[in-house]
């Protein structure tokens, strides 16, 4: 009995020690708030105050010194999450949690997101990349001053590594294949619908009977504009011979049958100031992302003393120095998607792929090939080759099928990227905020009583 109940007590110890030690590990990887730290990287002292729910102000002498200490507080709070972001993008979440990922990463090595971040960080400006070196000088500093790796890092048994300038452009490639990269997918089953259908062809080579299936619109959508409250035109009932798809080939798993489980939309609007009991404007905005833990967004205030003044409030995204919603006390700004023909994919047939050239059948298709790596976390590394053409990334290949797919994306476009909304910050007027974002070609401001709206978008409204 006195044998058992050692061994009891054993356990227990043994137990409570390793519930000890954990303890001990989570709350060392919990940001330090208060007292003084003394890093490197800033050209002034920098005061990071939160109030009671952990929001942060930020108070630096300039604004590098501010996109450092967002750096910091973004490491602190948010890391794994701003690791996984730029993964995703990269296509290296198989490093990181192994070959559960290893299909996502080919799909997102295919625009080579990385590549594309270095040359948009070569074309930006002096003052734009200054703020990304800092920033993630502050990341990493933010980084290293946890007493321990964040919990989340020691439950997939990995190391942090550093952050680098690049990266915070890969998160913004995590947000435009978040928003868009279903819109792919989306293309690619229209294609293969129009590929079935018979009859006469309308503009862009599409199939007039593709009209019925795919509307832009009918009596029961709530216009967004005026110019849209007109009667919607009743369709043609396409003929049976337009529609008979009887007897048509084959389509591999996954491309016709597509379905969408949420409906989409998008809304955005303003109140005038006049309407307000304190003279303010309103603006609210649907941001378009699924609820995340932790959120997608992190709020806090940025403050700059002097000459160069600024108090900034709103939202920022973990992973950029930037706000990307908010107000800088003169005008208010935020963002929605658009929905618009961003990408696009053609279908073409294929009998046989190599690195350098598809063969249709009745011609050759020359391909060039650019061949990457993907780590593999506890397991081999995968050679991933990507193929392109003049029409794009090769983005599916079915030879045994007799299809293949190209597919371009605005968002490998080096000029789709830029750090526009820095330009929001220091503007005073909605003549100012226009005239500066025009000039960033950050597309459509939508602007009504001192609110104004960047969006890429195709309307606007009053």
């Amino acid at each position: 009995m006195r044998e058992v109940l050692l061994l009891v007590l054993g356990i227990v110890a043994v137990l409570a020690a390793a519930m000890g030690g954990a303890y001990l590990v989570l709350r060392s990887s919990l940001p330090p708030l208060d007292g003084d730290l003394t890093v490197a990287g800033t050209a002034a002292p920098v005061t990071i105050e939160r109030d009671a729910l952990g929001i942060p102000t930020i108070t630096a002498s300039n604004r590098a010194d501010l996109a450092f200490a967002t750096g910091f507080v973004h490491a602190q709070d948010r890391f794994f999450q701003m690791d996984l972001s730029r993964r995703l993008a990269a296509g290296e979440l198989a490093e990181l949690v192994g070959e559960a990922a290893l299909v996502q990463d080919e799909r997102a090595r295919r625009f080579r997101f990385r590549h594309v971040a270095r040359e948009v960080l070569e074309r930006s400006s002096r003052e734009e990349r200054e703020l990304l070196e800092a920033y993630a000088r502050g990341v990493n500093a933010g980084l290293e001053s946890l007493g321990s790796r964040p919990w989340e890092y020691w439950l997939v048994a990995a190391k942090p590594q550093q952050w680098r300038p690049e990266d915070t452009l890969l998160v913004s490639y995590a947000m435009w294949w978040d928003l868009q990269y279903t819109s792919l997918r989306r293309e690619l089953v229209r294609r293969a619908v129009n590929a079935r259908l018979d009859g006469p062809v309308c503009e862009f080579g599409w199939r007039c009977a593709l009209k019925f299936l795919y509307p832009r619109g009918t009596s029961w959508d709530a216009p967004n504009t005026l110019r849209q409250a007109a009667p919607t035109p009743t369709l043609r009932v396409p003929a049976p011979e337009e529609l008979n798809v009887r007897g048509a080939p084959g389509t591999p798993e996954g491309v016709v049958a597509h379905r969408r489980d949420k409906p989409v939309g998008s809304n955005g609007w303003v109140v005038s100031g006049a309407l307000t009991d304190t003279g303010a404007a309103l603006v609210a905005n649907d941001m378009h992302l699924t609820l995340h833990v932790p959120a997608a967004w992190y709020r806090a205030r940025f403050r700059v003393g002097g000459e160069q003044a600024l108090d900034l409030n709103g939202l920022t995204l973990p992973g950029a120095p930037v706000l990307v919603a908010g107000s800088n006390g003169y005008i208010a700004w935020g963002f929605t998607n658009s929905y618009g023909d961003w990408a696009d994919v053609e279908l073409v047939p294929c009998v046989q792929v190599s690195d350098t050239s598809l063969d249709t059948g009745s011609e050759t298709i020359p391909l060039s090939v650019v061949r990457e790596t993907i780590r593999v976390k506890s397991g081999q590394d995968v050679a991933f080759a990507l193929r392109s053409g003049a029409m794009g990334v090769l983005f599916e290949e079915h030879p045994e099928d007799g299809w293949c797919a190209f597919a371009r994306w605005l968002a490998t476009v080096p000029e789709a990227s830029n750090l526009g909304l820095l330009q929001l910050e220091r503007a005073t007027s909605v003549a100012e905020a226009i005239s500066s974002c025009s000039r960033r070609r950050m597309s459509m401001i939508c602007c009504r009583n001192s609110v104004c709206l960047p969006l890429i978008s195709d309307s606007c409204w009053a």
